[in-house]
Parts: C-alpha cells; sequence; structure tokens
C-alpha cells in the first residue's frame, strides 16, 4: 500500500509541472541623512514585484513523465491486488 501512495504522490509531483507559478520579490531600503543636513534626516523605501509564470507547452516532456507516472500507479495497484488476493488465498487454506 505504501508503493501505491508513493506512486500517487510522483503524479501529482509530475502534474505540479505544468501549474502557474507565482513569485514575489521585496526590497525595503533605509537611508540616514547626514548632520549637516538637517532637513531629511532619514528616509524609508519599499517596494514589492509579482511575476506569473504559466507554462504552456515546453515540448511534451512534462506530459511524458506524467503519462508514466500514471502508468507506474497502475501497475502499483495491480502488484498490491495480486499481494492482497495471495494473502487472503493462504488465510482460507
Amino acid at each position: 500500500m505504501y508503493n501505491v501512495d508513493i506512486a500517487l504522490q510522483q503524479v501529482k509531483i509530475a502534474e505540479a509541472a505544468l501549474a502557474p507559478v507565482l513569485a514575489a520579490v521585496g526590497n525595503v531600503q533605509k537611508n540616514f541623512g547626514s548632520t549637516q543636513s538637517l532637513a531629511v534626516l532619514e528616509t524609508l523605501q519599499a517596494s514589492i514585484a509579482a511575476q506569473l509564470t504559466v507554462p504552456l507547452y515546453q515540448g511534451g516532456a512534462e506530459y511524458s513523465a506524467i503519462r508514466q507516472a500514471k502508468e507506474t500507479l497502475g501497475q502499483r495497484r495491480v502488484d498490491m491486488d495480486n499481494a492482497r488476493d495471495v494473502v487472503q488465498q493462504r488465510v482460507q487454506e
């Protein structure tokens, strides 16, 4: 059952390659004035920027990885069903 869970997580990881990515960058800068100029003793500047990246098509490698992960998941489920059948058969004997 753990192998099935791991294979399911691998499918989710492969599908995440197609998800949009949002990145945020911030900057804060504080400057202190000099003693000769009393007009401005300190200034505070802040900025923030956001970037959204939406993958449209990267040659199909992501889709191939998703198909492979789903195929592996199917095989792990078949293996689990076979192991479960063997155990049930041995218990009934």
